[in-house]
């Protein structure tokens, strides 16, 4: 009898064959391919949502007052301690009070310690700015109405755009840009020159100067060539120098006829060849009869367009030259001589006169693509997802952080009922890399970016609980309080059952693996022999070949025999 097994076909039927013990080898195998198959893991890492929960900088002054604390412990007393963070947590608050109603730095109503940062002076909204020029902050604006600005950004192509927000900018409330391109199939192209192997996308026409790997672009094919002959012109038509180093005699006769001589040294330079080249002459611009077709995908952006055009440019060039003697003698009466050398005047050159004529063919990009900006303006909570990638990997300096701690600690002391610790030294940047060491912190302008306390009005918190390092007790007690000890007895545990016990049940359930034996068999390498013409010949070269590649072939059989395997028992 044999009774299938639905769903898996005839390759699985009991008692015709042991499909039990069919799918425990394809288990291996399976097994074998999985954890030889190479498998990646990927991290997602969420743009910072949760940017209001981070309070890495109250944790950073905290722990800079816990360093005082502790290195005057016989001066100070816990409660001055506590008095401290709490003066700092009431001035950072009244700090925020002089910044706009509306101002960029608060988010969800409540300033952020950038916003402090910036009314104490220690920084300037440009630190905001992104390396890459995705992110750019602005503090100007025109004021179009009420609660309406209008904002121009200008990038560095020289192209700008306005956009309007709905708050006054400002150096405590800038406003932040958020700069990205999108490529289009039409627009404004871009002009200028630059080196290199390959134009860009936004350039419409170009001519390439192979001898210096110089491509020329812009929208006007005569304005191009202008460019290139400009450059050409200052390039080709250079001024050739001559140094005359040179000492002459000069003689010399006294009023009784004495005659002597007089050594006069002279080291002059001039040109002896230069140029002069009146303004290049537009002559003419003719495009050529092969145009872009339209309809193709491939040259929807030139359609229409000339697929070259011919630039003639005429340049009149006035040569000047020198071959004369610049050293001029003069013979007295009297039978004395002076010899001058001065550099040669304009009219004592050789002009010649030529015109240099050209023609550039000017090529249209097959490629163009013109790019366009889109802008996104706003303030830090609603940009603070194009905020954080830039910004989560600038590192805050100390010196800004020690800054801000000393502003809000002298603020704070000031106050008549201040009866905290005295600031009797600034806060130093090395203070402040010591107790990120400490804490294991490194602040990023992100950590700036979070609000200084939970809700407007609500208290600022400096952390001073953060207690990882030996001598830094802030007063608390290390030892926690059990109550009565309840007399309960330790619980009696079963003894540890050992690997062969654990794995006992699995090998009964499979004891036919146990003696489970693929075989062996005995082969030989195939050899071939054969005899012509009263001569034997032997074919066994591919033997050591085979042999000394013998693993590698083992593996690539027993991987495609595993897939064949496994395709059968998918396929039922």
């Amino acid at each position: 009898m044999e009774a299938a097994v639905p769903f898996l076909g005839n390759y699985f039927r009991l008692c015709g064959y042991s499909w039990f013990k069919r799918i425990t080898v394809y288990f291996f195998i399976f097994s074998f391919l999985w954890s030889a198959y190479p498998r990646y893991s990927y991290s997602f890492a969420p743009v910072v949502a949760a940017v209001m929960a981070r309070q890495v900088i109250p944790k950073v002054i905290g722990r800079v007052l816990v360093r005082r604390f502790a290195a005057n412990e016989a001066i100070y007393s816990t409660a001055q301690l506590a008095s401290t963070r709490v003066f700092l947590g009431r001035v950072a608050a009244n700090s925020a009070e002089y910044l706009p109603a509306a101002s960029s730095y608060k988010i969800g109503g409540v300033s952020t310690w950038a916003g402090i940062a910036a009314v104490v002076g220690s920084l300037v909204p440009s630190s905001l700015n992104a390396p890459d020029g995705s992110v750019m902050v602005m503090t100007n604006g025109v004021k179009l109405s009420d609660n309406l600005y209008e904002v121009t950004y200008s990038n560095d192509e020289g192209k700008s755009k306005k956009i309007t927000v709905n708050f006054e900018p400002s150096e405590l409330s800038p406003v932040i840009f958020h700069v990205s391109r999108n490529n289009i199939d039409a627009g404004e192209p871009i002009t200028g020159v630059e080196k290199g192997y390959s134009v860009p996308n936004e350039a419409l026409y170009y001519y390439q100067d192979y001898s210096t790997l110089t491509y020329y672009y812009g929208d006007n094919p005569s304005e191009i060539v202008r460019a290139y002959i400009n450059d050409y012109n200052s390039v080709t038509y250079k001024e050739i120098t001559t140094t005359l180093d040179k000492t002459v005699k000069n003689k010399i006769v006294d009023g009784q006829g004495n005659v002597s001589y007089e050594n006069q040294p002279y080291k002059i330079t001039y040109p002896s060849v230069f140029y002069k080249i009146d303004e290049t002459q537009h002559l003419y611009t003719n495009a050529s009869t092969s145009v872009f077709p339209n309809g193709l995908p491939a040259y929807e952006s030139v359609a229409g367009l000339p697929m070259t055009n011919y630039v003639g440019f005429l340049s009149p060039v006035s040569k000047y030259s020198y071959n004369g003697d610049p050293c001029k003698t003069t013979n007295n009466v009297n039978g004395s001589s002076v010899t001058v050398c001065t550099a040669p005047k304009e009219d004592e050159y050789k002009i010649t006169q030529t015109e240099d004529k050209k023609e550039i063919m000017v090529t249209t990009n097959t490629k163009y693509k013109a790019s366009s900006l889109s802008l996104e303006a706003g303030n830090i909570e609603s940009m603070i997802d194009y905020l954080a990638e830039p910004l989560q990997d600038l590192a805050v300096s100390p010196a800004l952080l020690s800054e801000v701690i000393n502003e809000l600690w002298m603020d704070a002391a000031s106050q008549s009922n201040y009866d905290g610790m005295p600031l009797t030294e600034s806060v130093s940047p090395a203070e402040v890399t010591s107790a990120l060491s400490e804490l294991g912190l490194s602040p990023t302008y992100l950590d700036l970016l979070s609000p200084i306390s939970e809700s407007p009005g609500a208290d600022v918190n400096i952390d001073i609980s953060v207690n990882n390092t030996p001598g830094s007790d802030t007063g608390g007690s290390d030892e926690t309080d059990l109550g009565e000890d309840p007399q309960i007895a330790s619980p009696e545990l079963e003894e540890t059952p050992t690997a062969d016990e654990i794995l006992k049940p699995i090998f009964d359930l499979l004891s036919f693996t146990q003696d489970f034996d693929i075989g062996s068999r005995s082969a030989t390498c195939p050899v071939v022999s054969f005899s012509v013409f009263e001569h034997d010949y032997k074919i066994d070269s591919h033997c050591p070949l085979i042999e000394d590649n013998r693993a590698a072939i083992q593996t690539i059989f027993l991987i495609i025999w595993g897939f064949i395997a496994l395709r059968v028992t998918l396929s039922a």
